[in-house]
């Protein structure tokens, strides 16, 4: 090459933005044929060695990348001489080989640059040199034992591969003592039979890299069969010759071939975790005679139960599946009408996986040893099960495993956890119960189950039946204590682990954890085209409303009581929940609950308290203060208000007395006396459902049930 061709070679790379080394001319390449760009080819390797077909296929094409993920592996990428069989291009003296990725590399066969992206950014650095690519992240092969490179890794930002339009990684190879060597294989060679039969070819590969790709195109940008993850490679080197200089021109095979200096190949595909192209099936399957919803994982239908764990009634939803006791779709697991302490109506919740998925299920099984013998192993994707605000004594548990079945009759993709995670809501406040699971089924096996998961509640947590049984999907145990709070119970799902700090107390956070995904639960992923953990929460990352549990109440309004002037007031709350019998033949299979008494006390002018009795307070409650059914219990005025600690109301209290029993069918009455032969008995008015003051103000003026 001469100094002319040095100086117009300088100046190009100046106008291009092109790094091109240019030694002295005595160290120049000597070519038997007229000088071509330094050309490098690139192809997928896979380093599995495997008989399995279906991890073949995985490895065989680009790798799906999670688009939530911060550590997703490309695929492992081999690069060769682009002039197969003739005189070698890429690895010659003194060459500069490029290899940029459109993001930013996070892990390198086990050397973690950083939580995420940015923070490797910062560790990386952003102009070359940069830092020690490590030895297990790239191999050489040279059948001359000549060739030796250096590897050198750094950031650049506004790069044109970057894939999110600011940060991308550059590998570079730094060419010391180059081959002769020419290539056998090429683009036609097969992925696998590089790693087992091209060792007369020379070249180096590039593996084990991951990748934080979170921020490639947001959610409403990243199609629904995925994005491509694109590895770009260009190569300079001494002799390089460029469009516009003596004897090159822009044709193929007229001079050189500039599609060689940059050839572009897809090594991942990224796609989202939770997607759902169809928002409405049919399945019997699942006990569900319809199935419409207009998200992609969701609470399909409010689980709903009785404080103290009622069931009385025949109650009539608006769909007859919700109904119990029918025998009809969506009431295998709903409790028989009569059946004490369990929902009337079941929840459902539910998620689909994205069906784009080709090779590998999103959801990743723990790989170790890795499936290839030069990477590091890795731990599996949880899915985090998050019930909060759980009222007093209402029971959850979980079953072992969460299965969507593969219609084969065995299990398809499958979460476990550890035993059968339980709780009980405590008497002080609410409970949570959080659960993870870990992938322990799916991977290449049944990588886009064609059915969702989808979850029913009943009286038993169990497990899928997938060989038939009644109940090919997972049920949550609920079961409601007489007596129990009354309240919603929330449902969260993610995924994880997260890179940290986590967005919810119990979250699963593992900032070393490979695969590990970004902290974000919002906006949830049952929302189509967004991008997060979350699967079912809202917009702000909350649980949902899962269950409720409804008050379970007699209100007794005692309209007048008093002890002024020498009066006194005997109260009286009769629990008549144990009457079934009387009136058979009719049917009715009423049962009673037993409960508490809330006491409200309003003194005329005064300021209203309410006070809960205890079992010391008048007659027949028992240990926990509770009245049973057949039971009555009896006080007096002076009595509650020094109990309650407002003794200095007594011998002066005109007012009147609202008494909430924490069961059904209760009555009762106030008993006014000066004496023992001179009183009366006013009965109790029941606030019944056509009260204004529960809710229903379209019965004003007040109608009292009696």
């Amino acid at each position: 090459m001469t100094c002319k061709h040095l100086r117009l070679l300088a100046g190009l790379a100046i106008a291009t933005a092109f790094v091109v080394a240019i030694p002295s001319p005595a160290a120049a390449q000597v070519a038997s044929k007229p000088p071509q760009p330094a050309g490098c080819a690139l192809a997928i390797i896979n380093q599995t060695a495997s008989t399995n077909s279906k991890v073949n296929a995985e490895y065989n094409n680009p790798l799906e990348m999670n688009h939530e993920g911060r550590t997703e592996r490309s695929a492992d990428l081999v690069i060769y001489s682009a002039d197969p069989g003739g005189v070698q291009t890429c690895f010659v003296d003194f060459n500069t080989i490029d290899v940029k990725f459109p993001e930013v590399l996070t892990n390198a066969d086990g050397t973690s640059y950083g939580v995420n992206g940015a923070a490797a950014a910062a560790t990386l650095g952003n102009q070359a040199p940069g830092g020690s690519l490590p030895g297990g992240s790239y191999r050489v092969n040279d059948p001359n034992s000549t060739l030796g490179v250096t590897v050198t890794v750094f950031t650049e930002t506004g790069g044109n591969n970057a894939g999110n339009g600011t940060t991308s990684t550059d590998i570079r190879i730094n060419v010391n003592n180059g081959t002769t060597a020419k290539s056998t294989c090429g683009s036609t060679t097969a992925p696998a039979t590089w790693f087992s039969s091209c060792t007369s070819t020379p070249y180096v590969v590039v593996q084990n890299l991951r990748f934080d790709v979170v921020p490639m195109a947001n959610g409403s940008a990243i199609t629904s069969a995925g994005n491509p993850f694109n590895v770009t490679a260009s190569a300079a080197g001494p002799d390089d010759i460029f469009p516009g200089i003596e004897g090159c021109t822009n044709a193929v095979g007229a001079g050189c071939d500039i599609s060689l200096f940059e050839p572009v190949l897809q090594v991942g595909t990224v796609r989202n975790t939770i997607y759902c192209v169809n928002d409405e099936f049919d399945s019997t399957a699942f006990d569900l005679t319809r199935f419409s919803d207009s998200q992609c994982a969701d609470v399909y239908r409010v689980g709903h139960g009785l404080e103290d764990g009622v069931n009385d009634y025949n109650f009539v939803f608006p769909n007859g599946e919700e109904n119990p006791g029918t025998g009809g779709p969506g009431n295998i697991d709903n409790c028989p009408n009569g059946t004490q302490g369990c929902l009337v109506k079941s929840a459902i919740w539910y998620m689909t996986e994205n069906p784009f998925w080709t090779f590998v299920n999103p959801f990743r099984i723990n790989l170790s040893p890795n499936r290839v013998a030069s990477d590091i192993s890795t731990t599996p994707t949880d899915l985090v099960i998050d019930l909060e605000t759980i009222p007093y004594n209402v029971s959850i548990t979980l079953p072992n495993t969460l299965t969507i079945c593969d219609g084969g009759g065995l299990p398809g993709v499958q979460w476990k956890t550890t035993g059968t995670p339980t709780v009980t809501g405590a008497q002080s406040g609410t409970s949570n119960l959080i659960a993870i699971y870990k992938t322990v089924l799916g991977d290449v096996n049944d990588p886009s189950p064609g059915s969702p998961l989808v979850v029913h509640t009943g009286q038993a947590a169990m497990d899928a039946n997938c060989a038939g049984g009644t109940k090919p999907y997972p049920v949550f145990g609920v079961t409601i204590g007489d007596p129990s709070g009354i309240g919603n119970v929330g449902l969260r799902v993610v995924f994880g682990p997260s890179e940290g700090p986590g967005a919810f107390t119990g979250d699963d956070v593992n900032a070393s954890a490979v695969p590990r995904y970004m902290n974000s639960i919002v906006p949830a992923e049952g929302n189509p085209g967004s991008k997060s953990r979350g699967i079912i929460d809202d917009s702000l990352g909350n649980p949902l409303r899962y269950i409720d549990i409804d008050p379970t109440r007699t209100y007794l309004l005692y309209s007048y009581v008093t002890d002024k002037s020498g009066w006194q007031t005997g109260i009286e709350f009769a629990n008549t929940g144990n009457d079934a019998k009387a009136f058979d033949p009719e049917g009715v299979e009423n049962a009673g609950e037993t409960g508490a008494l809330d006491i409200w006390v309003f003194p005329s002018n005064g300021t209203p308290f309410v006070y809960t009795a205890k079992s010391t307070d008048g007659r027949n409650l028992d240990a926990s203060g509770l009245l049973h059914p057949g039971a009555i219990w009896a006080d007096t005025l002076d009595s509650i208000l020094t109990a309650s600690g407002h003794a200095a109301l007594v011998g002066n209290f005109d007012g009147y007395l609202i008494i909430v029993g924490h069961f059904n069918f209760g009555h009762g009455a106030a008993y006014l006396f000066a004496s023992a032969t001179a009183g009366t008995s006013v009965p109790a008015l029941v606030l019944g459902g056509d009260s204004a003051r529960l809710g229903d103000t379209t019965m004003l003026p007040e109608k009292l049930d009696q």
